[in-house]
């Protein structure tokens, strides 16, 4: 013998549905006061899918890491790139919702915005070496820096890509077409 909770009669099909969870208490009840937005919490991966993972921080309450707050770079394939179920992971909640029992998680967080001190780290007209990842018909692009993806048009090279060039080649060119959107973008902001 069991106890249950009856959670629904269908009297035209003569089902009845029942539940057993329901005698416990539900899991978010028992979440700490103290868990807030910006807090930093271990996880572990429970579940990946193509636009994210669950992440549990506390026994039977989940997160959800989206993947674009996995990581700086817009160049993200597949969460499973990153991480694995089962794995144990650090994490900043971003949002909390107690009501509705929701949480956003970030991994990202956790490290500086590669493009926060850009135009320092590369000043406008410096040069630098980089490797090229890949060409198109209108630039290059390069993980030249902390994840940071820069593209440079091809009228800002000295060659622009070549039909002898390879996605693995090394090329110097001026800074960066990302650079002067996200320098466009801040000066518009502001």
């Amino acid at each position: 013998k069991i106890n249950v909770v009856i959670l629904d009669f269908d009297d035209e099909k003569k089902r009845i549905a029942l539940g057993l969870k329901q005698l416990q208490s539900h899991p978010w009840d028992a979440l700490s006061a103290e868990m807030n937005a910006g807090d930093k919490v271990k996880g572990k991966v429970m579940v990946i899918t193509d636009y994210g993972a669950f992440v549990e921080v506390a026994p039977g309450v989940e997160g959800l890491l989206h993947v674009s707050e996995m990581s700086w770079s817009q160049h993200l394939r597949s969460p499973k790139d990153f991480l694995k179920e089962g794995q144990e992971i650090d994490c900043v909640i971003l949002n909390i919702d107690r009501e509705e029992r929701k949480m956003s998680l970030g991994m990202k967080q956790l490290s500086q915005d590669p493009w926060m001190d850009i135009e320092f780290k590369y000043p406008m007209r410096s040069k630098h070496t980089a490797k090229v990842r890949n060409f198109t018909h209108f630039g290059a692009s390069s993980p030249s820096w902390r994840r940071a993806w820069t593209a440079s048009s091809t009228s800002a090279t000295s060659a622009g890509p070549s039909a002898s060039s390879t996605p693995a080649s090394s090329a110097t060119w001026v800074m960066s077409w990302k650079w002067w959107c996200w320098k466009w973008t801040r000066r518009t902001a502001a």
